[in-house]
């Protein structure tokens, strides 16, 4: 395709963060990307809070707020004087994804299904929570730091969790 010109759609964004920035700036990157990550969910549940799986995406969303606070934890060893949670989380904008893409974009993508079904929304969340896996699971294998390795695994076993959670669900759609 790159020969004749064509380039891939949603080709991933694979610097989203990269090993050779600070520590803190990674921990703050990450705390971002969750924020983003909890938006994708709040707009999900503003169109479908009446759903059978909204209890789900509602687990989902707070789960967020969680890996951002597991981060920010990390994210104070690297600070002489550090922000509350609450105060930092606040303030972040959350507007890329983990997996690179901006927000607004994957709202986009997500509005554009034809059809809104159980499956078809599991299935979109469970690709959101595949890149932040990757991209934790990834991090932490190349970190040299033991704390920044074990953050980062963590958050890579939590986005497991997310998988599998939504990967049940999937199952129980009735669609």
């Amino acid at each position: 395709m790159g020969w004749d010109g064509q380039t891939l759609p949603d080709f991933p964004k694979m610097d989203v963060i990269r090993k050779d920035q600070p520590l803190s700036d990674m921990m703050m990157i990450a705390m971002n990307l969750e924020r983003a990550a909890q938006r994708f969910y709040e707009t999900i549940l503003e169109e479908h809070a009446d759903a059978s799986y909204a209890d789900t995406i509602q687990t989902l969303s707070l789960a967020e707020v969680a890996h951002a606070k597991t981060i920010h934890r990390y994210w104070q060893e690297t600070q002489t004087e550090a922000q509350s949670f609450e105060t930092l989380y606040s303030g972040l904008e959350g507007e890329i994804m983990e997996g690179g893409e901006k927000l607004t974009e994957v709202i986009e993508r997500l509005s554009a299904l034809p059809i809104q079904t159980c499956r078809t929304l599991m299935e979109f969340a469970l690709s959101i929570e595949i890149q932040a896996y990757d991209l934790y699971r990834n991090l932490a294998n190349d970190m040299n730091d033991s704390s920044a390795q074990s953050a980062f695994l963590s958050i890579s076993q939590m986005e497991k969790k997310h998988m599998q959670l939504l990967a049940r669900v999937f199952k129980e759609c009735s669609d």
